[in-house]
């Protein structure tokens, strides 16, 4: 494959609002010439965590970017044509009645480690290692909130939180520090070649070339690894691998104003 591989469709629907139309029109332009498609699944949360994982299935809190890795590889070696990564988790429906349900699956590290009480463990020892203060963290904590409104204004999707959710459930943490929304949520997000987007006639403005990405990983994962986790080195290393494979200094770009960051921070 010559060039770098490109996302030609995405689509998500939120509670009921969005469509897939999007990567349903590009899907029927690829198959009508004949392009085969694989299908990368990102698990539901009632999948459970400790189920067994079936084959093109994805499970853990970065799932989509460990799919669209595999989907780089497999484009990029002509393993595949093209691919879709498809998820949905109708968390909001099927868990209304079912609280207790879903603290349960969520409880991945045990009912001795709900997931708060994870974090919080983990701040802890981020705290320890960088040398600040509790009251620093929150202070942090409180300023990327901020920065989460800013945002949510700039594409008009602010909601208020409930009063409730500013109070804190841990000594850290308050629920809107927490990225566990309660949503029906479908998404799917289409890969292929250029050769192939070439052959369909896919427009250029639809192309996002995808120049790099890279997933790291620690030697385990859950509270016994806190220690190893704050030094934070697996996104250190996963960053310098996508600049180097993309062959851009994005900390200069970024500080230059021509690039745009978005985390997903929890």
């Amino acid at each position: 494959m010559t060039g770098n591989p490109l996302i030609i469709a995405a689509a998500r629907v939120i509670n009921g609002r969005g469509d897939l139309t999007t990567v349903a029109n590009a899907e029927k332009a690829l198959t009508s010439h004949s392009i085969q498609i694989k299908t990368l699944h990102i698990d539901p949360l009632k999948s459970g965590w400790k189920t067994p994982l079936q084959k093109y299935h994805f499970r853990s809190g970065c799932a989509p970017i460990e799919a669209l890795r595999v989907a780089c590889e497999s484009i990029k070696k002509d393993s595949s044509q093209a691919v879709i990564l498809q998820g949905f988790d109708a968390i909001r429906t099927e868990f209304a009645s079912k609280k207790n349900a879903r603290r349960q699956l969520m409880n991945i590290y045990g009912d001795q480690w709900p997931l708060p009480k994870a974090y919080t463990h983990l701040a802890h020892e981020f705290i320890k290692l960088n040398g600040i203060t509790p009251e620093a963290f929150r202070e942090t904590a409180q300023k990327l909130y901020a920065n989460y409104q800013r945002t949510a204004i700039g594409d008009n999707s602010l909601k208020q939180a409930d009063t409730a959710r500013y109070a804190y459930i841990t000594e850290l943490f308050r629920e809107i520090d927490c990225a566990n929304p309660s949503v029906d949520f479908s998404g799917r997000l289409l890969v292929t070649s250029k050769y192939v987007a070439d052959i369909c006639a896919i427009p250029q403005e639809k192309r996002i070339e995808i120049k790099g990405l890279a997933v790291e990983k620690t030697s385990g994962d859950g509270p016994l690894y806190a220690s190893e986790i704050v030094h934070y080195q697996h996104l250190r290393l996963a960053y310098e691998k996508a600049c180097s494979e993309a062959n851009v200094h994005f900390h200069d770009l970024y500080l230059a104003g021509k690039a745009l960051l978005e985390a997903y921070t929890c």
